[in-house]
């Protein structure tokens, strides 16, 4: 009963892992393609930072899009996927990055269609970085040492 937390821990860890390599394959490796935004299901502005803005009039949230795009293929892929990026305020209004009807540049991966890089200016650098990589893979490893050690108790 014991192992089951760090088990699931574990197996949240690979999933993280293997999520960080696919993205930083795609953007590394992935087929370009213009998406268009189907719908923007929900603006998510986070932290204290909703409330104040920064110096350069934005602020930082998570978008929730459905967005399609064509493959090489000729097939048409539609995908639900969380985006971070920044809101504009103008005018004290605030003023989402996506909207509905809009052309995306992204890149996406060959196997895993699933999983797509924005190919944006203000987006393009917070996505698909090693960080994520290093981290899920230290995780991982120390988790898996963890479960081996109360397996072999």
């Amino acid at each position: 009963m014991i192992v089951i937390i760090p088990l699931l821990f574990l197996f949240a860890s690979i999933y993280a892992l293997y999520d960080a390599a696919v993205l930083r394959a795609t953007k590394l490796r992935g087929n370009s393609s213009y998406a268009q935004v189907v719908k923007v299901e929900h603006t998510i502005p986070f932290g204290i930072r909703k409330f104040l803005s920064k110096r350069d009039g934005g602020i930082g949230c998570d978008y929730v899009v459905r967005i399609a795009f064509p493959t090489k293929d000729g097939a048409s892929v539609s995908v639900r996927t969380t985006v971070h990026a920044r809101m504009k305020i103008v005018n004290g209004k605030r003023i989402p990055l996506f909207v509905e009807g809009d052309h995306i540049p992204i890149k996406y991966h060959p196997r895993f269609q699933k999983a797509v890089y924005f190919n944006m200016d203000p987006i393009k650098d917070r996505q698909g970085t090693l960080f994520p990589i290093v981290v899920w893979g230290c995780c991982t490893v120390l988790l898996l040492c963890i479960v081996s050690y109360m397996l072999s108790v």
